[in-house]
């Protein structure tokens, strides 16, 4: 299943507008990353997720696949739960900066899942 939305962040907080295309339903994650990454915006952003019913609780970057990151030109995040549910967000950035990031961190669905 997957979705589109904005994203940005600065420092090394982050915070994730999405829309879902099945069910449509509007969804917001926040978040911290471990390292300081300096001010950066995607207004074009896919999200790749398995089911809308883990769109839920927390989820951790995962650090078992290839690197997640901010920059210059793009961004690619990938994350999981404790219960092994994944999702990815994956776009371009709406003006560069001046390095790639890589990153590791946290965040929490402020809104998600079905009611």
């Amino acid at each position: 299943m997957s979705g589109t939305g904005e994203m940005s962040g600065a420092g090394n907080n982050f915070d994730c507008h999405l829309k879902l295309l099945e069910p449509e339903r509007s969804v917001e994650f926040r978040g911290n990353f471990d390292q300081n990454v300096e001010k950066w915006e995607s207004d074009n952003i896919w999200f790749k997720y398995d089911n809308v019913h883990d769109l839920v609780g927390a989820y951790v970057i995962d650090t078992e696949g290839s690197p997640s990151y901010i920059g210059a030109d793009d961004l690619r995040l990938s994350f999981t739960n404790q219960e092994g549910a994944q999702f990815e967000i994956i776009g371009s950035l709406k003006d560069s900066i001046s390095e790639r990031t890589d990153v590791t961190g946290l965040g929490t669905w402020i809104e998600g899942g079905l009611d």
